[in-house]
């Protein structure tokens, strides 16, 4: 997907694929998970001293809703990461 979010790669973006995972198991992952496992940081990683995952994720929110205002506005398939959430929802475009 040229120009799409995805198209240029960063540790968040590429292991949002975990929290589909865990999402479709009963639970999305939390910020300090993610902060552990994607970012390596240390068991004591508070997240209210390092936003890195809030961050990240406000970026790649960002980048969606450009993406869909743009060159992403015919596809048929619609990804979203709601606020406070860190599972990606996928969407018929035509809901």
């Amino acid at each position: 997907m040229s120009g799409s979010p995805a198209a240029s790669v960063n540790p968040f973006r590429s292991s949002i694929g975990i929290s589909r995972r865990r999402a479709s198991a009963g639970s999305g992952p939390k910020e300090y998970e993610f902060a552990r496992e994607v970012y390596d940081k240390p068991d004591d990683f508070n997240p209210q001293t390092d936003p890195i995952v809030r961050v990240e994720a406000s970026r790649l929110r960002l980048r969606l809703a450009e993406y869909y205002a743009g060159p992403g506005r015919d596809d048929d398939l619609v990804l979203e990461l709601p606020k406070g959430s860190y599972s990606l929802i996928y969407r018929s475009a035509l809901n």
